[in-house]
């Protein structure tokens, strides 16, 4: 698939009430609410915006391949299983809601459907509209070692 452009505003549902974005939807709190959103996993560089209307999981990372996010992987799958369980809405975003976003969202895609990380991709992949889920090589690499432990347990 090729992408002519970005398009900062997307927001996209991935699975049933979990989405993902950029930046700029998650600082729109009437779009927000009328999604119905509770929970927020926050990979930008910026700072929760609605402290009390949302519940947040703040991942202050960088999106730069030498960044290692696998320690955050365990507590992300809690609060996103605690959250759809509890038939809340999430929404998962980072700066352009394609590298950081991309790799929570494949990680619990990988998780939950028992996906391989390239399957978990292209599912997510399919679901938005006009931006790309693109993880940078080395949350890929993660992504893959992490699973790969799980297995060997």
């Amino acid at each position: 698939m090729y992408y002519d452009g970005y398009d900062e505003e997307a927001l996209d549902e991935i699975l049933p009430n979990l989405y993902m974005s950029g930046f700029v939807p998650a600082k729109d709190l009437d779009r927000l609410e009328s999604l119905g959103i509770t929970h927020i996993v926050n990979l930008s560089s910026y700072e929760n915006n609605f402290h009390g209307r949302f519940q947040y999981l703040r991942i202050p990372v960088e999106d730069i391949p030498t960044e290692d996010l696998s320690p955050y992987f365990d507590k992300s799958l809690k609060f996103l299983e605690e959250a759809l369980e509890g038939n809340g809405r999430v929404l998962v975003n980072c700066n352009a809601g394609q590298s950081r976003a991309g790799t929570i969202i494949i990680l619990y895609i990988m998780s939950k459907k028992k996906m391989t990380f390239e399957e978990a991709k292209k599912f997510a992949q399919s679901k938005r509209a006009s931006n790309e889920v693109c993880p940078n090589s080395g949350f890929q690499k993660q992504l893959i070692e992490y699973f790969n432990s799980k297995r060997d347990i």
